[in-house]
């Protein structure tokens, strides 16, 4: 059967039944196939910065007024940790097989499971003079289960925090290690060690960052026997020194008018 080709004004060869638009067509020009959305009637984006919210906020960005009365509000009901970060590059761990890229010794105590020689680092904010950041959690009770080989603490509540402190979940599909936080009970002894998981910065106007959601998991502490001796040794991260610990600072200057970090 034989196939009828219908010569095209432009010169081109087509089917029958093949619709095209003419080159010369205002088909773009036309309102009605125009596309427009909300943004191009409401301008959200502008939300902090109209006139009005300029007056009620006294000449000051509202985008700005949100975070500094997250600020306030954090510092009312928050609590200060130590935040200990992995390290991420450097010399390998003699623990750890490049080939095979599997760990060798699980109970590493030189790189502490990071594969990494050192393990970890102190981060110390100079925010304070103890270093310590700033981190508020609802008020929520553990989750005690006896295993075989002792006491599991389960506890894996919502934290929040300001925006300019370094966290990430830093995790590979060989080695398991986190970021952790360390927290202190009022007479100054330690409370307890926790794993920082599931980061997820809450993003605002301009792709600014608010604050920072995360999820906290309590390490297993180590126990012991009634006569003081060590029964569970925990986690390992808790045989890590704090004190031994190299010390890196964020080197934070926080304005509260301004709200810069530098």
């Amino acid at each position: 059967m034989p196939t009828y080709v219908i010569p095209d004004p432009d010169g081109q060869k087509r089917l029958p039944n093949e619709q095209v638009i003419p080159v010369n067509s205002t088909h773009e020009q036309d309102p009605k196939y125009q596309f427009t959305s909300l943004t191009d009637h409401f301008s959200p984006r502008d939300q902090y910065t109209k006139p009005l919210m300029t007056v009620a906020t006294h000449d000051n960005n509202l985008l700005n007024e949100h975070i500094q009365r997250l600020v306030k509000l954090i510092e009312a009901r928050g609590k200060y940790v130590y935040l200990v970060k992995r390290i991420l590059d450097g010399d390998k761990c003699d623990c750890y097989n490049t080939m095979t890229r599997t760990l060798m010794r699980h109970e590493c105590i030189k790189c502490y499971g990071t594969r990494i020689k050192g393990g970890y680092q102190l981060y110390k904010s100079t925010l304070r003079d103890d270093g310590k950041i700033i981190i508020a959690n609802p008020s929520t009770d553990d989750g005690i289960m006896w295993q075989d080989y002792g006491r599991d603490v389960q506890e894996k509540n919502v934290y929040w925090t300001l925006p300019f402190i370094p966290l990430a979940q830093t995790t590979s599909s060989t080695v398991f290690s986190y970021d952790f936080f360390v927290e202190y009970n009022e007479n100054g002894t330690e409370l307890g060690r926790f794993y920082i998981q599931n980061v997820k910065p809450s993003r605002s106007v301009d792709n600014k960052i608010t604050h920072q959601f995360f999820t906290a998991n309590r390490a297993d502490p180590p126990t012991f026997n009634s006569d003081g001796t060590l029964s569970t040794s925990g986690d390992l991260i808790y045989r890590i020194d704090l004190t031994k610990l190299e010390v890196f600072t964020g080197n934070v200057q926080y304005n509260p008018d301004t709200l810069t970090e530098v």
